[in-house]
């Protein structure tokens, strides 16, 4: 039977990408708030989730947080001189790798760095990060699990079987081995037993104010900042020949458009 030309698949989790009308209204954002606070700093962390993003904000939101794709957040700052929208920000520009945001604040340095440093939450592991320790969960009841979990544990690997009611685990699991990556089961056996591996710490990389920049933990290694420098020039000179403008002017930065193949990230500051 000839299939329906009239029959369509639908998938209900597709979402609209993000044109270059979102982006250059982001880079305008970014610099707005460069014109309106006074300090900027460069926040890098690991095990970064949109929870402790909201909590961030929430704490901060007397100033503006900013966690979007690296070469949006950099081409509002520009890269050199020639595209830097003040003074000294092509620095800040090229401290942003890896899972990094922007603090915009008119609070002092020290209550800042103070902050932060205080700042620490203990996080559980995601499929990909490598094991801190071995964990081993023993034998015996669970008796923090009702029994309508117990199909779901024999389906992450764990031997498992109902016993009036209560889910009984029939020999020792293994879930993680120290130094080896987790995979995706392991990191969801890992939330389910309440095992949390990893301390969610924010690091404050520099800070820009009036035109001067301040550094507080060394950059990355040369090679990787010669790698990173010539994706940027790439980036630019896509963004340079969609404008059709001279990238070395102030006002024009707010103009420029940036390549469609870049997708800003889902944690971006609406």
């Amino acid at each position: 039977m000839p299939k329906s030309k009239r029959e369509k698949i639908v998938h209900l989790t597709k979402t609209k990408k993000k044109g270059k009308e979102h982006k250059n209204t982001l880079v305008s954002k970014i610099q707005e708030s460069v014109d309106k606070f006074e300090r900027i700093f460069v926040l890098s962390a690991k095990n970064l989730q949109n929870s402790l993003i909201k909590e961030i904000r929430d704490e901060w939101l007397h100033s503006r947080v900013f966690f979007a794709k690296n070469s949006v957040m950099g081409h509002a700052l520009g890269y050199n001189r020639d595209t830097e929208y003040k003074r000294n920000l092509h620095k800040i520009s090229l401290r942003l790798h890896g899972p990094a945001g922007l603090l915009f604040t008119n609070s002092t340095e020290d209550e800042v760095l103070k902050w932060f440093e205080e700042f620490k939450r203990e996080t559980f592991a995601t499929a990909g990060d490598v094991a801190p320790e071995s964990i081993t969960i023993k034998a015996g009841e669970l008796k923090t699990f009702q029994h309508t979990m117990e199909e779901h544990l024999r389906s992450l690997g764990m031997q498992t079987q109902l016993n009036a009611g209560l889910i009984m685990l029939l020999k020792d699991y293994p879930v993680c081995k120290k130094g080896q990556p987790l995979t995706s089961k392991q990191a969801k056996i890992l939330k389910l037993f309440g095992h949390k591996l990893f301390t969610f710490k924010v690091v404050v990389e520099c800070m820009w104010s009036k035109d001067k920049y301040k550094a507080y933990t060394v950059a990355e290694e040369t090679t990787t900042d010669e790698s990173r420098k010539s994706k940027i020039k790439e980036n630019e000179g896509s963004a340079n020949e969609d404008s059709g403008e001279d990238s070395g002017k102030e006002e024009d930065m707010a103009v420029n458009e940036i390549d469609d193949d870049e997708e800003d990230d889902d944690d971006d500051d609406e």
